[in-house]
């Protein structure tokens, strides 16, 4: 079939390469220099130009459809079943699709033994991932059919076998990847053929290396293999070649590393070991197969420290060995649930600390050896004084995350470790409290002879770890580090400041509100005694010379600055005076309808003679509940006077703040009044027939009392850490403000409850 000027026709599949140069202009490009016939790819390589896979080649080997790629490819070889022509309706038609197929300029040039001249061949077309047609049929299944396409294949175009896609995968990679072990083998046998002899040897050779051939990702057929957990197909491939599990060998993942970080089950790693004890055992970023070991399981790292105990010391590319892992990964130690509720209560005044490590971590455990970090210790000490890249040692990390019993065993194990420094000159204390670790400022407290070496060392900057704690504005941290009289609390950094001078530094300026954290662990400090730094002679001539200098150049300055923060905190009592006079508001309205609803209703005035009076009256919790509820009206409406004063901007800034500290007392004090009032209500309505429901009203909002009171806790706290300090001197410096902030807010339940009394005794009497 020829066209009507006497040029053949395209075939078919040219429409699927459009912008391919046509046969004519092949020549030309091949003409080309070398710079412009290999174009180079994203990443800088020369790249042969790729021909697009014929559509009806890529959908036969997809369905594995024999028939139709022999008649293709022009059938198998002598010792296979011929294959079937191809379907032509005469001689001249045949010759003419064979005539197209060789002229078609979508195939790149290629020479057989009967012609000279260049020829095109249908097995060098790709898919756009570069996959060619034994790439396709590798992934696509391992039937009969399959493997004799393979074959097929094979017979044509040798080369394929060690083809590799754009991502570097073999015919085998991509085998290997579907699970196929038949495909495998076959191609492994076709790879061998017929050799024998010094050949066969050759072969074998060659065999191998196409086994340890790697894709883009370093890996080989093995790594699909063992990402599967595929163990026959890994018994095939060992058998071909035993040394296979070695590659790669350096800076990436072996097929070992992939088998215990990819797959519960350790029988696959036991499987390799079995095949090759020198193995290889490279992890990705340097890492080695005791990291992924560490990160999977205790019984992979047993495991792994039995096979190669010098695993231990190698660390990845950011210089972190096993144990840094295991230290940041380590669970913490078991608590019983008995001891979990003793927290939970204690924790409400926060000093369960005191007793956390007295009960929960004991200095030796028996069970060191089991744990992750035990293990890696048993096997290498060493280990331990083993920095990673920042410079922080296994015991630097642990204390980092907060994990109390690896510190325990890394100190039981080795305690020289105690006093290693990191890049920035620090303990292991320093970083438990610039991470806010107390139970393990209250561990290290415990143990004296540890605390008499590390609590009072400097870091590269001169802070000791109290310094570090009041920069950080921890409270908690500071009384932990207080309460052990090794502390020296007058300790000058190398700027010359103690710990009260950077204390009262960081103190804000302005408005503040009496529990702010930065005043607590100034008047802490103040308790333990702390001091000032004393400026040298020379020092306080300077200051003395360049004051009055100073004075004046800074007198506009300051007052403006001044200025400033007066305005900053006139806004801040504006605002505050917007939520107070919500609650006061609030409250006020809520008990003046309560005064007029009152529990139990009215008597009726044909039934009594004091008729529209309360049914109620003359009861002892109906006079308490009356006093409740007139107190809170009351304080509420005194706050709503106040709050008008202090939302005024007109008004002086001393007056407005003096106005705002009242009104915030007031609605405090309207709160527990309203709520006092609210439990004796439901008491007099429901004693008379549910006594107990009304008790346990009563009993629940008296526990809601005690809510608010901050300035008490914090003390308590401050009493109990300084005790260990300065002794019970402290109780007595501190009960005082401990009971007038306790008993303050409830000096009106005197009147409330007494009253009430009172009047029953007199009519008693």
């Amino acid at each position: 079939m020829t066209s009507n000027n006497g040029e053949k026709p395209p075939h078919i599949a040219a429409a699927a390469n459009e912008g391919v140069p046509s046969s004519a202009s092949t020549e030309q490009q091949e003409a080309r220099p070398d710079d412009e016939r290999a174009p180079k790819d994203d990443t800088g390589c020369e790249c042969k130009p790729k021909v697009v896979m014929l559509p009806e080649l890529l959908r036969a080997a997809r369905h594995g459809d024999l028939q139709r790629l022999c008649a293709l490819l022009g059938g198998l070889d002598d010792d296979e079943s011929p294959a079937p022509p191809l379907p032509t309706t005469s001689q001249d038609d045949d010759a003419v699709v064979l005539e197209v197929y060789r002229s078609s300029p979508l195939l790149p040039p290629s020479t057989t033994a009967g012609e000279g001249e260049e020829t095109f061949s249908l097995l060098e077309g790709t898919t756009f991932q570069g996959d060619s047609l034994l790439h396709v049929v590798a992934t696509s299944g391992d039937d009969d059919d399959f493997l004799k396409i393979a074959r097929l294949i094979y017979g044509k175009a040798k080369h394929l076998l060690e083809a590799t896609n754009n991502n570097g995968d073999t015919p085998l990679h991509c085998a290997a990847r579907a699970g196929s072990v038949k495909m495998v083998m076959h191609l492994l046998k076709l790879a061998v053929g017929d050799g024998a002899g010094d050949q066969r040897e050759e072969v074998i050779m060659a065999v191998r290396k196409l086994l340890r051939k790697q894709n883009h990702q370093h890996e080989t057929v093995l790594h699909e293999a063992v990402r599967l957990g595929n163990k026959d197909l890994i018994d095939k491939l060992m058998s071909e070649d035993p040394e296979l599990a070695r590659h790669p060998s350096n800076c990436a993942t072996s097929p070992l590393y992939l088998a215990v970080i990819l797959l519960e089950d350790l029988h696959v790693a036991m499987q390799l070991h079995d095949y090759d004890k020198m193995l290889s055992y490279s992890g990705p970023d340097g890492q080695n197969v005791l990291h992924a070991a560490v990160l999977r399981s205790k019984e992979a790292t047993r495991m792994l420290l039995d096979w190669n105990k010098d695993l231990t010391g190698k660390g990845d590319s950011y210089g972190r060995t096993p144990l840094h892992f295991a230290v940041s990964i380590e669970p913490p130690t078991k608590i019983p649930y008995y001891y979990k509720i003793l927290v939970s209560i204690l924790r409400y005044i926060d000093i369960y600390t005191l007793c956390l490590d007295r009960f929960l971590y004991p200095r030796k455990t028996r069970g060191d050896s089991l744990t992750l970090t035990g293990m890696l210790m048993d096997a290498d000490e060493s280990s331990a004084y083993q920095t990673d890249d920042k410079g922080s040692f296994p015991i630097h990390v642990a204390a980092a995350e907060g994990s109390l019993g690896t510190i325990n065993i890394l100190l039981n194990k080795s305690p020289n470790c105690a006093t290693l420094l990191n890049a920035h000159g620090r303990t292991f204390l320093h970083v438990a409290v610039e991470n806010g670790r107390h139970a393990i400022i209250m561990f290290v407290r415990r143990r004296r002879r540890l605390a008499a070496k590390i609590m009072n060392m400097q870091d590269n900057d001169g802070n000791t770890a109290l310094h570090l704690a009041i920069q950080g504005g921890d409270l908690h941290a500071v009384l932990c580090l207080l309460m052990n009289p090794v502390i020296e609390v007058d300790s000058l950094n190398k700027e010359g400041l103690t710990p009260l001078d950077i204390s009262t530094r960081l103190i804000p300026e302005g408005l503040l509100h009496g529990s702010h954290q930065r005043i607590w662990i100034d008047e802490s400090l103040d308790l333990a005694n702390a001091n000032h730094a004393n400026p040298s002679l020379d020092h306080r001539q300077e200051k003395c010379i360049c004051r009055t200098v100073r004075e004046e150049r800074d007198s506009g300055s300051k007052r403006g600055e001044k200025d400033d923060h007066e305005q900053e905190d006139s806004k801040t009592i504006t605002e505050s005076t917007q939520v107070l006079a919500v609650c006061s508001t609030l409250i006020a309205t809520v008990a003046f309808a309560a005064a007029f609803t009152l529990p139990g209703g009215y008597r009726s005035a044909d039934d009594h003679t004091n008729g529209g009076t309360p049914t109620f009256v003359g009861s002892y919790s109906f006079g308490a509940f009356v006093l409740a509820i007139t107190f809170a009206f009351i304080y509420s409406l005194l706050a709503t006077f106040s709050l008008v004063y202090s939302g005024m901007t007109k008004v002086d800034y001393n007056i407005r703040l003096e106005h705002l500290n009242s009104a915030n007392s007031l609605v405090w004090l309207s709160i527990r009044c309203l709520l006092v009032s609210f439990a004796l209500g439901l008491y007099v309505v429901l004693a008379p027939v549910a006594h107990r429901t009304a008790l346990l009203i009563c009993l629940m909002c008296s526990a809601g009392l005690l809510h608010g009171h901050m300035s008490a806790r914090t003390q308590i706290r401050m009493a109990v850490f300084l005790q260990g300090r300065i002794g019970f001197k402290v109780w007595w410096i501190l009960g005082r403000e401990i009971l007038g902030n306790i008993l303050r807010p409830f000096w009106p339940f005197l009147i409330i409850f007494g009253w009430p009394a009172y009047l029953k005794w007199r009519h008693q009497q």
